[in-house]
C-alpha cells in the first residue's frame, strides 16, 4: 500500500539531478513535502556526494 500524507511534513520526497551548465554540470538535490507538493529544501554543489544531500536536508530547517 502507498503511503497518502493527510497533512505537511508527514512524507518528504528527495530527488537528485544534474544540469548541464555550459561545459560542465552542477547537481541539485532537492526534497519536496509529499502533500503540498512544495520543494522545501535544496542544495547545489559540483560534486555528487552525501554533504550534497545533507546540505538539502538542513536548508529544510
Amino acid at each position: 500500500d502507498d503511503l497518502v500524507p493527510y497533512r505537511i511534513d508527514q512524507l518528504w520526497h528527495a530527488d537528485i539531478t544534474y544540469i548541464r551548465i555550459a561545459t560542465s554540470f552542477v547537481y541539485l538535490a532537492a526534497l519536496i513535502d509529499g502533500f503540498s507538493r512544495k520543494a522545501i529544501g535544496y542544495a547545489l554543489g559540483k560534486t555528487l556526494s552525501a554533504d550534497l544531500s545533507i546540505a538539502a536536508l538542513l536548508s529544510s530547517y
